[in-house]
């Protein structure tokens, strides 16, 4: 977001648009947004980094768990599946 301020330092008088917001409020307000946003996106960003370590822990534990017990993980499929076992269905 760019904005440009025609108030100049030498003049006290401050400009105002059209919804009579003074434009160093305007300044003030964009540039705390972007302080926000900012620090927003950092704690996104770690935030989905601690994801990530976590998902992969829990892939690793399943993993060694479907060695131990593969049938937990692997259910065998309905009986309606298996049509090739009996190929008299048609």
């Amino acid at each position: 977001l760019s904005l440009s301020s025609s108030s100049s330092s030498s003049t006290t008088t401050t400009t105002t648009n059209s919804t009579g917001v003074t434009q160093n409020l305007l300044q003030r307000y964009f540039d705390d947004m972007q302080r926000v946003v900012a620090s927003r996106l950092e704690q996104q960003q770690q935030q989905q980094q601690q994801q990530q370590q976590q998902q992969q822990q829990q892939q690793q534990q399943q993993q060694q768990q479907q060695v131990h017990h593969p049938q937990l993980f692997f259910p065998s499929p309905p009986q309606s599946l298996n049509t090739s076992r009996n190929p008299t269905i048609t």
